[in-house]
């Protein structure tokens, strides 16, 4: 069909001319009218075959026959299993520990070929909880990933703390886990005015001697005292000689020793209005004035 159009003034005109086609030879639908003869036959039948599935030989077989019979046998998924069927879910699964999972889960646990289902997974009977965590352990791929894995496939109550102690307790998983982010540190305040803020410790025993280092944060001032004892009255003996020359500090910073938690220490800087600041317990640099004075002091010895 062709359409012709031409104007007039202002009138269009159209005119339509329609010409009858054979099938055969209109090409709309060449394909579907093409003669058998014109193909070519000699298509190689084994270029478009496909790989559909894959069997292997497992270490570990486990099918719906074994878990449908497992199933049955285990105390605990039998009476699921029952439950499931007749939904008789009693009492007794809301008061034990181990039917609890199952019951909050209830409205959602199914039943196929006598298999239990909570959604798409499948729950897998006490038996081959242990051979499937180790199946899924071998290839060391971590925690998460193994979780992941899990949760597309199968479950059962506590999978998730299973995985966990299996890897916590696996070395080379330990080994090859890389190590947590450090933590950022947090520089003490610069003092603008010196004998503003102390740091104190012990050193010792050195060569049978106990040494008490006191140093000045802001001018680096470094003070060692040999004493005979580590002891709340021997840190206020020392401080108050320091005081009598440099006048009374703001702050002072020591770790968390006894004698610097006591109460004689803590009622003597409440006393003279100090504020005592500890560092953190088994971690020296944070009270890192005094390490470095430690080692001024050794390297002067």
């Amino acid at each position: 069909m062709r359409q012709i159009a031409y104007n007039v003034g202002h009138t269009f005109f159209l005119h339509f001319e329609i010409k009858y086609i054979k099938s055969e030879g209109n090409i709309g639908d060449f394909l579907s009218r093409i003669k058998t003869n014109q193909c070519n036959n000699n298509i190689n039948e084994y270029d478009d075959a496909h790989i559909n599935f894959i069997h292997e030989q497992s270490p570990f077989p486990l099918d719906w026959h074994k878990i449908k019979i497992e199933t049955k046998r285990d105390p605990i998924t039998s009476r699921v299993l029952h439950a499931t069927k007749t939904g008789s879910w009693s009492n007794d699964f809301s008061i034990n520990s181990e039917l609890n999972s199952y019951n909050t889960r209830k409205t959602e646990i199914t039943v196929e070929q006598d298999c239990l289902f909570w959604g798409y997974r499948v729950i897998i009977p006490t038996k081959f909880r242990k051979s499937i965590l180790t199946e899924l352990h071998s290839c060391h791929i971590g925690m998460s990933s193994m979780k992941s894995i899990a949760r597309s496939y199968f479950w059962w109550p506590s999978i998730d703390k299973e995985i966990e102690d299996m890897v916590r307790n696996c070395n080379e998983c330990i080994n090859a886990r890389p190590n947590p982010p450090k933590s950022v540190l947090t520089p003490w305040k610069w003092p603008q005015r010196q004998w503003t803020r102390v740091h104190c410790d012990f050193l010792g025993p050195y060569k049978n001697k106990t040494f008490l280092i006191i140093v000045d944060a802001t001018t680096k001032w470094l003070e060692v005292f040999q004493v005979n004892s580590m002891t709340a009255q021997t840190v206020i003996t020392k401080l108050s000689e320091l005081i009598a020359r440099f006048g009374i500090p703001r702050t002072k910073t020591t770790d968390n020793a006894k004698c610097f938690n006591g109460d004689e220490f803590q009622s003597y800087c409440k006393t003279l209005g100090i504020r005592h600041l500890t560092g953190a317990p088994f971690h020296p640099a944070s009270n890192g004035f005094s390490e470095s004075g430690k080692y001024c002091t050794l390297n002067h010895k």
